[in-house]
């Protein structure tokens, strides 16, 4: 139950690739975007994440060796910073693409 959080929050990321493909329909196709890579990393991490803090890996097959660093916590926080910093670079990147191209549905 705890680590569901963070694996909804890895998969929730398909939701704005979902709607690039479903409405980009309306621009000669599907057009594979530079910024998705980036939503792409940040979600598979924070599953990873996810998967390290419910499995308790590593300390469930090594005790008492990652007691302070290292633990499926402090993983855990890890990869969530990481998905952070890739999620915020692609909604900049997505920020720029939109500042510098027409929206296709208005348009």
């Amino acid at each position: 139950m705890r680590g569901s959080l963070f694996l909804i929050l890895g998969i929730s990321t398909s939701i704005p690739i979902l709607h690039l493909a479903f409405f980009g329909k309306y621009v000669n196709g599907f057009e594979a975007k530079p910024y998705l890579i980036f939503w792409y990393i940040g979600g598979i991490v924070y599953v990873l994440g996810g998967l390290f803090f419910v499995t308790r890996i590593p300390e469930k097959y090594i005790p008492n060796k990652f007691d302070y660093c290292f633990y499926s916590h402090n993983n855990l926080h890890i990869c969530v910073l990481i998905a952070f910093i890739s999620h915020f670079i692609g909604a900049l990147d997505s920020f720029y693409y939109r500042q510098n191209n027409k929206c296709p549905i208005i348009y």
